[in-house]
This record gives structure tokens, sequence and C-alpha cells, in this order.
């Protein structure tokens, strides 16, 4: 069983931001609705247990102030995922009470900008399979990390974003694959990416097409056909997903959803940009030797933006 109290103080006022016993300033994060001092281990501890043996999903949300963007959105995906892996309802807080905890815990920090945070869900069961009939512990963690400029505004700067095919192995075939759930093959990926000295690496499905990026999920465009995969085929729920289609839509752009896309249709696109909450909306600037100029997906990405400004929570 994964014991976190160990991680935890167990004394001091919870009401705020503390510091470490070296003095360095460390946020309050919030356990299964206990607002808690952080120490470096905790944060660790349920996000590994995930790619040991847990069994659990993950949500990252962009906050403006106290705010998170798409929260709906997020409310569609977290239900998705509790559903999915058979998590069951009542152990967790309902969404209108985990607003609650997330706007608490965001006044708390007292960031003052943008940051983001993360929902963790594990089930700990002495490791027993979740999907028997016994009841296993469930628990959540909230933690917040703040950043510099928002995903959003990280975009003007244009940072070029290079993908590397990422060979060593591919992703299985399973229901599970578009869950924002972290695997082995995840982090192998991004420590691939690392060692290529390249922004995000390319992950394959089994049988052989792309299935999505280390950075997010991949869309490419080709004449006026914006492709994306389907959830089936790679692609992880992501509250971007939606917002990207209404608004390519309504950018006179059709949106066409593939069981992968093949690595001809990549090579062959004419721009492309990678999409998660996580890492933002990113353009695409080369892809193993080819290279995408991209001007109508930078107008798309500038649109998005505009359009969630005014609806952060929506």
């Amino acid at each position: 069983m994964l014991d976190i109290s160990k991680s935890l103080s167990a004394e001091g006022d919870y009401n705020t931001a503390t510091t470490d016993p070296k003095g360095e300033w460390l946020p309050t994060l919030c356990h299964d609705g206990s607002f808690r001092k952080t120490y470096e281990t905790l944060v660790a501890g349920p996000q590994c247990s995930f790619i040991t043996s847990g069994i659990g999903f993950q949500q990252t949300m962009i906050l403006k102030g106290n705010t998170p963007y798409l929260w709906n959105d997020h409310c569609r995906i977290i239900s998705q995922c509790i559903s999915n892996l058979n998590i069951p309802f009542g152990q967790l807080p309902e969404t209108h009470e985990l607003l609650h905890k997330i706007e608490v815990l965001a006044n708390k920090n007292r960031y003052p900008a943008n940051s983001y945070m993360r929902l963790s869900v594990w089930v700990d069961d002495d490791g027993n399979n979740p999907m028997l009939t016994h009841d296993p512990e469930v628990h959540y963690l909230l933690t917040q990390q703040r950043i510099e400029r928002s995903p959003f505004e990280k975009l003007k700067k244009r940072e070029p974003i290079f993908l590397k095919l990422y060979e060593e192995e591919r992703l299985p075939l399973s229901p599970f694959t578009k869950l924002p759930i972290p695997t082995p093959i995840d982090v192998r990926a991004n420590r691939f990416a690392i060692a290529e000295k390249m922004t995000a690496a390319v992950l394959l499905n089994h049988d052989g097409t792309i299935a999505r990026s280390s950075f997010g999920n991949i869309f490419i465009l080709i004449n006026d056909t914006l492709i994306t995969n389907r959830p089936s085929s790679g692609m992880i729920l992501d509250a971007f997903s939606e917002t990207i289609e209404i608004i390519a839509r309504k950018k006179k752009l059709n949106v066409q959803y593939t069981d992968g896309i093949s690595l001809e249709l990549m090579r062959a696109a004419e721009e492309c940009m990678t999409a998660s909450t996580a890492h933002g909306l990113n353009l695409v600037i080369g892809f193993e030797e080819k290279r995408y100029f991209c001007k109508r997906l930078d107008m798309l990405i500038e649109d998005i933006c505009k359009h969630l400004e005014p609806n952060i929570r929506f």
C-alpha cells in the first residue's frame, strides 16, 4: 500500500504556503480534501505509483489566478477516466466540490498570475486488481506549480518545436492508451527526446501509425483539412481537443479524425502542431528531415487563445 503520510507534515498551519526546513518556499497542496504543507517526496510518490503498480490518472489544468481554463472539458475527461478505470465514484468529490478545492488551494498559494494545477487520482489496494468486486481505497492529490508565462503567452515567442520518431517500442492495443495515464513508454520516449536534443518524441501505435507526441496530440494540415487521431488510435483525451475543432470549423477548415496518422501523411503535411493542456499549443517546425512552415495553424492558435481568454471556465 502506498503510504504518503510520511511525506506530510503532521503539524503546522495549513492556511498558507510555507517553507521547507532549509528555508526554501514550498506551495500548499491538497490531499484527499485536506490542505497540507509540501515536502518534495510527496509530489513524486503517488505519481510514481501509476508507473510502478497503481491504477490511476492525472489531469493537468491551466489556471489564471484561481480559475481553471476549460473546466467543463476537464470534468468530462475526469468522469470518463473514472468510468473506464472502474474507480468508485463515491470516494472522490463531486465536480463542484473539486472546483472549490482548486480555488481554495490557489488562494492559499497566492500565485499572482498563471499556474498549473495537477489532479492525481490513484487506487491503493495492496496491489490487488481494482476491477474486482472489493472496494479499493481511492486517493486524490492537487498540486500547483507556478509558470512565468501561460502556454498562450509563450506562443507569441514562437519557440520552435522539433519532433523525433521514437521507434524502440510501440503503444499497446488497449482502450486505456487514450487516458491521461503516465506509462513507462511515455517516460522512455521523453528521455529519448532529451538525449536526441529534440523537443518531443513521436510515439507509434501497435500497427506502426503515429499515435501522438510526448508534447501532446498531433494535428496536421493538408490543403483545407485538419487531421488528427481518434481517441481509439493514440489520441490522449485532452481539454483542448473540442475547442480546437470548434475554432477550426469557424475558420472554414475541415476536421478529420483518422485511425492513426501514417508516416507518409505526416511527411506530406503542409503544417503541423501539437496540443495538450500540460504543454499548450505548439507549432511544429520539423519532424525528422521534414520542415513545416506554419501560417494557417499560427492563425488558428491565435484564434483559439482569443476564444479561451473570455471563456476561462468554459
